[in-house]
C-alpha cells in the first residue's frame, strides 16, 4: 500500500514538472485582459500557422484613414 501512494506521489511530481513549461508558453504577459476592445474592419489576411492563427484587419479610425 505504501508502495502505491509513493509511486502515485512520483508520478505526479514527475508530471507536473514536464507540464509547467507549457503554462509559461501561454501567458498573458502580453496582453491586457482587463479591458475589452471592440475593432470594425475588414479581415486582410489568415494565417493558420500551427499551432496559432494570425487575423490581419484593415480598420479605419476617426478620421476614415486605414
Amino acid at each position: 500500500m505504501k508502495a502505491k501512494f509513493l509511486m502515485c506521489v512520483a508520478l505526479v511530481v514527475v508530471g507536473s514538472f514536464f507540464s509547467f513549461p507549457l503554462f509559461a508558453h501561454h501567458g498573458t504577459a502580453a496582453f491586457d485582459t482587463k479591458n475589452v476592445v471592440t475593432v470594425k474592419g475588414t479581415m486582410t489576411d489568415f494565417r493558420f500557422i500551427n499551432p496559432h492563427v494570425q487575423l490581419y484587419f484593415d480598420a479605419k479610425n476617426d478620421k476614415g484613414e486605414v
